[in-house]
């Protein structure tokens, strides 16, 4: 999950950054914007790649964001977070990749599309119910955007895999009787986007 601290309050209602924290935050945002462009150069040059070597273009796709999302998966096991360092540029890359490859595959565009959109009713609605943080409901709309380019199978697997996965531990809670505990949602993000490209080459 992401989270992120909010500025204090000045007397006259305004919100204040802390001292010596506004150079690191305009730092950190244009590092971001940098990380954003580099992802969204590197899609495109890719999708150009595949046209050129007549490749399948979405399945490019899904191996230049896989290992992206496997260092998300690896921060959020280890701190809970699924920083915007890494879902800005997996944004921008899938972006620029399906508007380049869009005019020689018609059906890329509004796969992606319909895949981002339904993601983000159903994980948008988790997210609402406090059952997602905002990082993960990112990714979650990345990804499936991102997985159904492959196909309709690949989207489905994409997304309900990880609800799959994550059920044994839920049942091992209830039946331990353990408080909720937050669960970290990106392993197994990542885990729906691989079985979803495995599904895809099987096909």
């Amino acid at each position: 999950m992401t989270t992120t601290a909010e500025p204090s309050l000045t007397n006259s209602g305004r919100r204040e950054r802390p001292p010596g924290r506004a150079n690191d935050e305009d730092a950190t945002a244009a590092h971001r914007l940098l990380f954003a462009a580099a992802a969204a150069s590197a899609g495109a040059a890719a999708a150009l790649t595949a046209i050129t070597l007549q490749l399948q273009p979405a399945l490019l796709l899904a191996w230049l964001i896989v290992p992206v999302t496997i260092a998300a998966a690896v921060i959020d096991a280890r701190t809970g977070l699924i920083p915007n360092a890494l879902t800005a540029p997996l944004a921008a890359g899938t972006a620029a990749y399906v508007l380049v490859v869009a005019p020689f595959d018609g059906n890329l565009l509004t796969a992606a599309l319909a895949g981002a959109a339904v993601s983000a009713i159903l994980h948008g609605a988790l997210w609402f119910t406090g059952g997602y943080g905002g990082g993960d409901l990112k990714l979650s709309i990345i990804l499936t955007a991102a997985a159904a380019t492959l196909g309709l199978i690949p989207a489905a697997i994409a997304m309900a895999a990880p609800a799959l996965l994550l059920l044994p531990l839920l049942l091992k809670r209830r039946i331990q009787r353990k408080p909720d505990t937050s669960t970290r949602l990106g392993p197994y993000l990542a885990a729906g986007l691989i079985l979803a490209v495995i599904a895809a080459i099987a096909l």
